[in-house]
C-alpha cells in the first residue's frame, strides 16, 4: 500500500520495495508462515516477507498514489539487523519454520 512515502519524494525506489503500511488477509498471512522473527533492529524483515509473498504466488497491490501518499513520521534510525543479507538469501529456505511457527505459547 505505501508505494508514495514522503521520504522517497513520493517515488518508488524499486519495484519489490514492500514495508511501510501494508494490509494482507489472514489467510494469506498464515499461508507465508506470517513475518520472520530472525531479524532485529532495521531492515531486511520486510523485503523477506515480500520474498515470501512472491514464493506463494502472492501479488502485492499498490493503490495509486493518488490515494495512498504517506508521510514517514520522525524517528531515530534502528542500528541495521546484523546479518541481513544473508538471512535474505535463506528467506524461503526458513519460511516453513521462522514465522508463526516458530513463536511459543
Amino acid at each position: 500500500m505505501s508505494s508514495s512515502i514522503d521520504t522517497f519524494r513520493f517515488n518508488l525506489p524499486y519495484k519489490s520495495l514492500f514495508g511501510g503500511v501494508i494490509s494482507i488477509k489472514s489467510d494469506q498471512f498464515k499461508k507465508v508462515n506470517g513475518m520472520s522473527n530472525e531479524y532485529d533492529g532495521w531492515g531486511g524483515e520486510d523485503d523477506d516477507f515480500y520474498r515470501r509473498l512472491i514464493h506463494h504466488n502472492i501479488k502485492p497491490y499498490r493503490f495509486s498514489p493518488i490515494i495512498s501518499k504517506y508521510t514517514m513520521l520522525t524517528h531515530n534510525k534502528e542500528v541495521p539487523s546484523e546479518n541481513r543479507f544473508e538471512k535474505l538469501e535463506r528467506s524461503v529456505e526458513r519460511e516453513l519454520v521462522d514465522g508463526l511457527a516458530s513463536l511459543s505459547g
